[in-house]
């Protein structure tokens, strides 16, 4: 059998493993520049998938092999980076870090979005509030500050349009869940809805009109008034936006921790969670029915 010398011109014979490996690391370095370039736009197509099954809200199957994917590119990363610095692959450069940092932040999260904003938390006061301990009574809830509104709006938004939307604020933070969902009612936002909206003794300006894109606003305010505090909220739709105003006696700090406050904003979001879990359970039930219901199932089975 005649051999194409052209074909195997290019063949390299190594003496030994060690002068394998040698020659494969000389390669790596030699190559390292583009191979790093080649992962970095894989990651970013992982990243971009991953964003994408986030607005489509797809199932839990899909965000594992965006996870997966995630994963593989950041390795990729690291181990050219350290192949092509000679040093060893197992440590991790910051390079890849960065990656998965930044793909973390376009993997979707498929949980309800249960946000309580803190206001101003000071160093000298002990308790953060009331919110934490109603943020504890649920497992995929968030407690953060009111300065965190950025880190919110971007982690809604990588949830499903189907996942409820809960906005919890005191002080600042009711301040800020109010631009939160005026910012949700947008081209950016999606126009997405929020289920519930809570302010509690709210502080800032021009946040007293509701948008139309909240189902329900509870709006516990102070029965006196000071500076900077607001007064009753107003529904720029009241035929699609119930807005509540509920005069309280507590001073502005108490407000968040009084027990029955806490009893009727639990109840509120235990029920769109129950509602949410309800209508989850149906859209599965339709998609089996679907199934069973198509033309090759029918073949199949019959």
């Amino acid at each position: 059998m005649q051999t194409n010398n052209q074909s195997t011109s290019k063949l390299i014979h190594y003496k030994s493993k060690a002068d394998y490996d040698k020659g494969v690391k000389n390669v790596v370095k030699e190559k390292a520049p583009e191979l790093k370039e080649a992962a970095k736009e894989v990651a970013k197509k992982v990243g971009d998938i991953a964003e994408t099954a986030a607005k489509a809200s797809i199932s839990e199957d899909a965000v594992a092999l965006a996870s997966a994917g995630k994963k593989l590119a950041v390795d990729a990363v690291a181990t050219i980076a350290k192949s092509a610095a000679g040093a060893p692959v197992s440590n991790g450069p910051s390079e890849a870090q960065e990656l998965k940092d930044a793909l973390d932040a376009k993997l979707p999260i498929n949980k309800p979005a249960i946000y309580f904003l803190e206001g101003l938390h000071l160093s000298t006061l002990n308790s953060k509030g009331g919110l934490e301990d109603i943020a504890k009574s649920f497992s995929d809830s968030e407690f953060v500050s009111w300065q965190d509104e950025d880190q919110v709006f971007e982690e809604i938004m990588r949830r499903g349009d189907n996942e409820p939307i809960v906005l919890v604020g005191h002080s600042l933070g009711g301040d800020a869940v109010v631009n939160l969902a005026n910012r949700l009612n947008s081209i950016e936002g999606g126009f997405r809805k929020v289920d519930l909206l809570v302010t509690l003794d709210s502080i800032g300006f021009d946040n007293d009109i509701i948008p139309n894109n909240v189902d329900k606003n509870l709006n516990y305010i102070l029965d006196r008034s000071f500076i900077f505090n607001d007064g009753p909220n107003v529904a720029r739709d009241h035929q699609k936006t119930d807005v509540v105003n509920i005069l309280r006696s507590e001073g502005h700090t108490e407000i968040d921790e009084a027990s029955d406050v806490h009893r009727e904003i639990y109840q509120e979001i235990t029920s769109i969670l129950d509602q949410n879990f309800m209508n989850k359970r149906k859209r599965e039930l339709i998609s089996l029915f679907q199934v069973f219901r198509s033309p090759d199932v029918t073949k199949v089975t019959t």
